[in-house]
């Protein structure tokens, strides 16, 4: 975890044994990708994008994790694009509970329209080190309180750069919960275990996640078509 955190898992007494299984690594199967086209969408695809609309509106719950697809490059365009792209979640999240952890270190998720009192950055600047850790153990607590609900897990660009921090974990509180649902969004590494694909509860899609987040209105709003029909 970060260096910078000092995490005291003796707050939660009978739920330690539980966060130290939903943080231990895990295997990695390759399971069937979703794949995007710009050209031309399959039907899987289609479905998939109306599942995704469905756990959104179904959830009581939803965790979501930032990744390094969402880092900047350093321009005043990806930031502006990477804060565009997250601000079309709140409306998804309307009367549900949620919260944010990033892996990245750039504190945009702050500048964003999520609200930041529910937002942990672990490996954020080192002068808010403090802050930091109170929002990690806010975290924490808020997991602790997951368990019996319809929870959705969204994660957004999460590779391998720090899986203990959200890969690994989400995948865990995915086993746990019989009642959750987790999505992988990522170019490159949307692969789920083995487990978590027979259980037809986790969902891949091979996707750049700001491309994603740019068309998710659009997914839901095929959904309600669909519904309507």
């Amino acid at each position: 975890m970060c260096a910078v955190l000092k995490i005291q898992m003796k707050d939660f007494g009978e739920i330690r044994s539980l966060f130290l299984y939903i943080f231990r690594p895990m295997v990695y199967w390759k399971s069937k990708n979703y794949l995007r086209s710009n050209m031309e969408r399959s039907q899987s695809v289609l479905m998939l994008e109306a599942d995704i609309a469905k756990h959104f509106r179904e959830a009581e719950m939803v965790l979501i994790g930032v990744g390094e697809e969402l880092r900047p490059d350093g321009t005043s365009e990806r930031s502006d694009r990477i804060i565009r792209a997250l601000n079309t979640l709140p409306p998804f999240l309307r009367g549900k509970t949620y919260f944010v952890v990033s892996q990245n270190s750039d504190d945009l998720v702050f500048r964003s329209n999520l609200l930041p009192f529910f937002i942990a950055e672990p490996y954020g600047p080192k002068e808010n080190s403090a802050c930091s850790e109170e929002q990690w153990n806010t975290y924490l607590r808020w997991i602790s309180g997951t368990l019996g609900h319809r929870l959705l897990l969204l994660e957004l660009g999460v590779g391998f750069a720090s899986p203990e921090l959200i890969r690994w974990p989400f995948e865990k509180i995915t086993q746990i919960n019989m009642k959750s649902n987790l999505i992988r969004v990522h170019a490159s590494f949307p692969q789920l275990p083995k487990e978590l694909v027979e259980t037809g509860r986790a969902y891949s899609v091979q996707c750049n996640s700001i491309e994603w987040l740019e068309e998710l209105k659009q997914w839901d709003e095929k959904a309600d078509q669909k519904e309507d029909a």
